[in-house]
């Protein structure tokens, strides 16, 4: 389906909170929600590690999102397990988008791009400047 939405809380972690959008619903921020299109796809990680203005990718893992076999619900993020290949044009577009990360925003430190695999490309969701749960995977 074309065009589905997702409503997402502003204050939210871990895929709580997140369902389908019923369609015709409208934005409304304040109810402490955004919307965000849907992407199926493979939703993955890629960790980094940024010290001064040098960036070193370290691992891309896949992430475990409402899984039926750990009993999660739809969206709930249960976990990451790898290290998976992301395929090669994948690793220039998310290395290109952590290197302006540090450039222009500062970001330090290990940290994390998550993102879905849609077979053709990677569609940004969230960025976590800090240590990451996928972290742990790749120790």
């Amino acid at each position: 389906e074309p065009n589905r939405w997702l409503r997402k809380p502003l204050k939210g972690s871990s895929g709580f909170g997140i369902a389908f959008a019923p369609v015709g619903e409208v934005s409304d921020r304040g109810r402490g929600l955004y919307w965000q299109v849907f992407v199926e796809g493979r939703p993955m990680s890629a960790l980094f590690d940024a010290r001064g203005s040098d960036v070193r990718f370290l691992d891309t893992t896949a992430q475990l999102i409402g899984v039926d076999w750990l009993h999660a619900p739809p969206f709930r993020y249960s976990g990451n397990v790898g290290p998976v290949d992301m395929g090669g044009c994948y690793s220039d577009e998310i290395l290109f988008a952590a290197r302006h990360l540090v450039a222009d925003l500062g970001v330090r430190g290990p940290f994390g791009i998550d993102f879905v695999n849609d077979g053709d490309c990677a569609w940004f969701i969230e960025v976590n400047p800090r240590y990451t749960a996928s972290v742990e995977v790749h120790e």
